[in-house]
């Protein structure tokens, strides 16, 4: 997605995007639309412009412990800080990024593919009760037993 100086110049405020997914980096991800809605507000700073919105998407995942896709809604608050001086950015920070003033457009689709990527949980779960599969004969337990045997792991064996 790609934002001109002029744009950020207007100090726009809640003005919504729409992201295709397919324009993203292919980091992994999956979605369940081929949409993304982002609303971003700009506004000038002594140093360049400060962005400010949110990303909303639904994400697929699969689970950690069935393996069966669910998917998630989410949003993702950004926070951007775009700075025409570099000496105030460093590689390790996202919400700074080099926007120096001879270029007349900043390209965030990779940012923004960044911010969704991070936002993924780090145990992915269809549902917190999930029983996930039988070690055995690995049948999905949501959907009911297998008639498989586990030897007695009581205390008293101990």
């Amino acid at each position: 997605m790609k934002i001109f100086r002029s744009e950020l110049d207007s100090e726009f405020k809640d003005r919504l995007f729409d992201i295709t997914v397919g324009d993203l980096p292919n980091n992994s991800s999956r979605f369940n639309n081929d949409i993304i809605q982002c609303t971003l507000s700009s506004t000038k700073v002594r140093s360049g412009f400060h962005l400010t919105g949110v990303l909303s998407a639904e994400q697929v995942y699969d689970c950690d412990r069935c393996l069966e896709s669910f998917s998630v809604s989410g949003q993702v608050r950004l926070k951007l800080w775009l700075i025409s001086d570099q000496d105030l950015t460093t590689l390790d920070e996202i919400e700074r990024v080099y926007f120096p003033e001879s270029k007349d457009s900043i390209e965030l689709k990779g940012i923004f593919s960044e911010l969704l990527l991070l936002s993924e949980p780090m145990k992915k779960l269809c549902v917190d009760s999930c029983e996930g599969l039988c070690l055995q004969c690995g049948v999905n337990l949501n959907h009911g037993n297998c008639i498989c045997e586990y030897p007695d792991e009581s205390v008293e064996d101990l």
